[in-house]
């Protein structure tokens, strides 16, 4: 059994819900398309054309293969075609990563995300390095300090 977009009528196009819903769990899953194509078995080319939407009509076997690379429920592609959310099966950490929910937010077209998110969370890690240095260098001193307090005492007796 294929899955088919609905007739919108005045309704948003449900082909690019679709697009936004894979795009925006790609980015919060933390994979690359060319990732979910291969935890998903597919070509490359179905998850950058689900991602623009691109297609009419899915294939059950492309269907059930992208909802679990992106770890959803099965139907849950078909969910989010009649206007529904799916209905993710495990949300990674990454979720609560301030830096993918501002870009999510944005609406960006999805090269910008993917560029955003890699971006921000680089700026993150140089963060948290210049941070863990500075508290390493923090640390040397409060040890010299206290190795001077100890000579200090020992001179002093």
């Amino acid at each position: 059994m294929a899955v088919e977009a609905p007739d919108s009528g005045n309704k948003p196009d449900p082909v690019a819900l679709l697009a936004r819903a894979v795009r925006n769990r790609r980015i919060v899953l933390g994979f690359s398309q060319r990732q979910i194509a291969a935890r998903g078995h597919l070509a490359p080319r179905t998850v950058v054309k689900v991602e623009n939407a691109y297609p009419e009509t899915l294939r059950a076997r492309t269907t059930a293969a992208l909802e679990r690379a992106l770890q959803w429920d099965a139907g849950s592609i078909q969910r989010v075609l009649d206007g529904g959310t799916p209905v993710e099966l495990w949300t990674p950490p990454a979720a609560g990563n301030p830096e993918v929910a501002v870009v999510l937010e944005a609406g960006l077209p999805t090269n910008a995300e993917d560029l955003l998110v890699a971006h921000m969370t680089a700026r993150r890690a140089d963060m948290e390095a210049a941070l863990e240095g500075e508290a390493r260098m923090l640390i040397e001193q409060v040890r010299k300090v206290r190795r001077i307090v100890r000579w200090d005492a020992g001179a002093d007796s």
